[in-house]
């Protein structure tokens, strides 16, 4: 099957935009786990950094719940699933600044918590 790449509608969104937006956040997705395992390495509360595209998640040994109103009143949304594992859903059209501003707070709030 051969890809046109046609403007859709009177948009300006095309096929090749599509798979232009999934590979981004597939490398994006790459970016922030691999920061995030380099930044929490030294930390013992930390199991496992892992992802899926965009679709983050951080395991840690033990409940985390905590994080998330520690997060939000930082200014970043952050969800705690199966009591132990930080969610992460960043949007799609994210820069790399602010994925490295992510990471940093992120990695920052998991060090207090883990040092409480």
């Amino acid at each position: 099957m051969k890809i046109h790449q046609n403007h859709i509608g009177t948009g300006n969104n095309t096929l090749g935009s599509g798979v232009e937006q999934v590979e981004n956040a597939a490398e994006l997705g790459r970016r922030i786990v691999d920061n995030l395992k380099t930044q929490l390495e030294s930390v013992a509360m930390v199991r496992e950094v892992r992802g899926k595209g965009l679709m983050i998640g951080i395991e840690l040994t033990q409940a985390c719940s905590p994080l998330v109103a520690l997060a939000k009143d930082r200014g970043l949304l952050i969800n705690v699933t199966a009591e132990k594992v930080i969610r992460l859903l960043p949007a799609l059209t994210m820069s790399d600044e602010e994925s490295d501003n992510m990471v940093n707070l992120l990695s920052q709030l998991i060090k207090e918590y883990a040092a409480q």
